[in-house]
């Protein structure tokens, strides 16, 4: 995870998903089935299907381009406020975005699956309505839980200024209309537009820092939050009015439960898969102070692009023949000590560049480093296998491994924490999803 990269959907499954799209979409297509299935669009010519199978995959190329951009942008900001901030605020403000995205995902992030699953031409009138008016009453409930949250850890753990709590819910609402806006550019397949978007918002906020920090109105905490609130209006309003949302009236007392209806089962596995993403930050948020958190988010921010290593691992055993390509299992001696390897280097180079920009008193131990990027690895591994198994039909199985993830972290967390301390969380993870991924293979060999 980033230092902290505001509202970050998760991009595996988009891109899976859309990878899941086209390779179904195909194999209609070369069986002769296409349009067969009621949630298939009309039969289309074989050569205008090629062609925007060609555009869809060319188009979440360029998404994951336009993330990985914004990556770097928002690791640079949150450098530049880092150093404006210190540990003590900085942990502050990780726990208010953790907190809200936290709740956000766990509550949209099931309703905005489901529409990007029936697809924008499947969406009449009244399950548009009745769509909108489910994000409305979400990001209202949403508001409550996420405030509550925060009243709880300032009565229980550390008090929360009440300046920063009503910064925080304006940037929990800004947050949450972000977040629906470019959901429905992606529902709608505009993942050049989404991403840009994604880009630009951080350029804004870079742009709005600085300007509201000279004014000197705030103090540099609650500064963060408006910035950031003041980028999500904005660009969440353009992408509403570019899609014609904003100049569409809808029927504000629709029934939501009709679209609810749709969702099935993504609710539950959306906030068990949200949970796990974000367990280690809310354990240390639970039992360690606000500077430590704060540390631990710089350390992620820096290695997060070990992300990327897994999604490129994703994307070669997709066009292979199986899961792992044939050379690396024939070398796994090389392999394992290429990620040893590759972890040395990754810790020296990521404490090496936190001493020199932030200096002395934002490093954590060699262990905690190591192990983090072990849980990165780890977990990379887990999703390659996931992605793997839910295009090929068994998203049961996916389903079920990562449920025996959740009740793993749960038993095996407390006594690894106990016994190695701030390391013992992303190790705990690492091991849940090292046995994740093992009951996976398993359940695949049936």
């Amino acid at each position: 995870m980033l230092l902290f990269i505001p509202l970050e959907p998760d991009l595996g499954s988009r891109i899976v998903e859309l990878e899941s799209s086209i390779h179904k979409r195909l194999s209609r297509r070369d069986s002769g089935f296409i349009g067969d299935n009621e949630d298939e669009s009309p039969e289309i010519p074989a050569q205008e299907l090629s062609l925007g199978v060609f555009n869809l995959k060319s188009a979440a190329r360029k998404y994951l381009a336009s993330r990985a951009m914004a990556s770097g942008l928002a690791l640079s900001l949150s450098i530049l406020y880092s150093l404006e901030l210190g540990p003590q605020n900085r942990g502050f403000i990780t726990i208010v975005m953790t907190f809200s995205i936290l709740t956000i995902v766990s509550l949209m992030g099931g309703t905005t699956l489901t529409a990007r699953k029936i697809g924008i031409s499947q969406f009449s009138d009244d399950l548009r309505d009745s769509y909108r008016v489910l994000i409305l009453v979400e990001i209202i409930l949403g508001l409550i839980i996420f405030l509550v949250l925060l009243t709880i850890y300032s009565i229980s753990k550390q008090t929360i200024p009440g300046p920063l709590i009503l910064a925080s819910a304006m940037y929990f609402i800004a947050s949450s209309y972000h977040f629906a806006a470019i959901e429905w550019q992606i529902t709608q397949k505009k993942l050049k537009v989404a991403g840009s978007a994604e880009v630009v918002t951080i350029l804004i906020q870079i742009l709005a820092y600085y300007l509201i920090l000279k004014t000197e109105l705030f103090s540099s905490a609650v500064t963060v939050l408006v910035a950031f609130a003041f980028s999500y209006f904005l660009i969440g309003f353009w992408c509403n009015f570019n899609t014609g949302v904003s100049q569409n009236s809808f029927k504000l007392l629709s029934n939501p439960r009709i679209f609810f209806a749709r969702t099935k089962g993504h609710h539950l596995l959306g906030i068990i898969i949200n949970l796990l993403d974000r367990m280690d930050r809310i354990v240390i948020s639970l039992l360690f102070p606000p500077a430590a958190l704060a540390k631990y988010a710089a350390m992620s921010g820096v290695l997060a692009f070990l992300r990327f290593v897994p999604d490129a691992l994703s994307k070669i055993a997709i066009t292979g023949n199986g899961i792992i390509p044939k050379a690396l299992r024939k070398k796994k001696g090389q392999t394992i000590l290429f990620v040893v390897v590759l972890i040395f280097v990754f810790v020296v180079s990521a404490r090496k560049f936190i001493e020199i920009i932030l200096g002395v008193n934002w490093l954590l131990p060699y262990s905690v480093f190591a192990t983090f990027c072990l849980y990165e690895l780890i977990r990379g591994t887990f999703q390659v296998y996931a992605n793997k198994t839910i295009q090929q039909g068994s998203e049961m199985l996916t389903q079920r491994s990562v449920v025996y993830v959740l009740f793993s972290v749960v038993f095996i967390l407390p006594v690894i924490v106990f016994f190695f301390g701030l390391s013992g969380v992303p190790l705990s993870l690492a091991i849940a999803y090292l046995l994740g991924t093992l009951v996976l293979l398993r359940l695949q060999r049936g």
